[in-house]
């Protein structure tokens, strides 16, 4: 029924973890790929290590390609109509695929399903609670008819991947953030759905994706949003030509671009270092995103505090 994709690079301080997330499911229907992308330490003889003792699972290896090829790998290889993202320092609770395949069978139409998921650092220590998507039918045409980005927290998601392979699966020129290109390409082939409970532990850290690479995933959203806002006119919209949209921008519209960037991901790193108690760092990431986006560090000090 499933096909659970993980890609891993260089994974070998979460990866046993996730894996067991896996094998400890409520649901039992599933096969899970992982896709080494050419590691130098101990991930892949990891993967072996359990693909070994339980058929259920299937390794492939080679060069290193890449995040988006990796995943490429792992969807040409899933054989299941529903496949399941999971990153290798992630984990995912005990009922998530239960949950998820249930809203599946209930909701045939649906093809694209989340949930919540709660952040952790690099240890295991819980921060916070996150999610992302419509939560009904009626949010979703409301996101498409405003032309927003759509898509899911990663290590909760369960799309159709006929749908995704036909999308083309994980574009290289969305690094960083190809998973959301790939989910809001599903939003414009069918509903996407959010359920409201707790599916995953998502860990952020300073080595993971989702930190080092902040600043290109803002850039894509940015480049997302305005393609969903061209295609509501009856128009595309290439990245080449939204870069050069950008660069023709006067001097200080860009300037101000560039600051709010450089705070947001101050900021959002002020949080990595916190959670790994690197706390001179802390201190600087702050100062820097109180001085590029002061609004952007209020706003969301404002909604943590609302949200406790």
């Amino acid at each position: 029924m499933i096909s659970i994709i993980m890609p891993a690079y260089n994974s070998e301080d979460f990866i046993a973890a996730a894996i067991e997330s896996v094998l400890g499911q409520t649901f039992s229907d599933f096969e899970l790929i992982i896709s080494d992308d050419g590691s130098s330490d101990g991930t892949l003889g990891i993967a072996r290590f359990y693909a070994a003792r339980d058929g259920r699972i299937r390794v492939l290896s080679g060069e290193n390609v890449g995040a988006p090829e990796n995943g490429n790998r792992c969807l040409r290889a899933a054989t299941r109509p529903w496949v399941a993202r999971m990153d290798a320092d992630d984990i995912s609770l005990p009922d998530r695929f239960a949950r998820l395949i249930a809203a599946a069978r209930e909701n045939p139409d649906v093809v694209l399903w989340g949930g919540r998921a709660i952040t952790i650092d690099r240890r295991g220590r819980p921060m916070h609670r996150i999610q992302s998507g419509p939560q009904s039918a009626e949010e979703f045409r409301d996101f498409r008819a405003r032309g927003k980005v759509i898509y899911v927290i990663s290590p909760t998601c369960l799309f159709r991947r006929d749908l995704a392979l036909q999308l083309g699966g994980y574009s290289p020129s969305m690094d960083g953030a190809d998973d959301v290109e790939l989910m809001n390409g599903l939003a414009e082939r069918g509903p996407v759905r959010t359920i409201s409970h707790d599916l995953a532990l998502y860990r952020v850290h300073g080595s993971s994706i989702s930190s080092t690479r902040y600043g290109l995933q803002e850039r894509v959203f940015a480049f997302l949003s305005a393609r969903n806002q061209a295609r509501l006119q009856g128009r595309d919209l290439t990245i080449d030509e939204y870069q050069r949209s950008l660069n023709e921008q006067p001097v200080l519209r860009r300037l101000a671009r560039g600051l709010g960037g450089l705070g947001r991901n101050s900021y959002r790193s002020t949080a990595v270092h916190l959670a790994e108690r690197r706390y001179v760092k802390a201190t600087i990431a702050a100062g820097m995103a109180i001085a590029c986006n002061p609004l952007h560090v209020l706003n969301r000090t404002r909604n943590r505090m609302i949200s406790n």
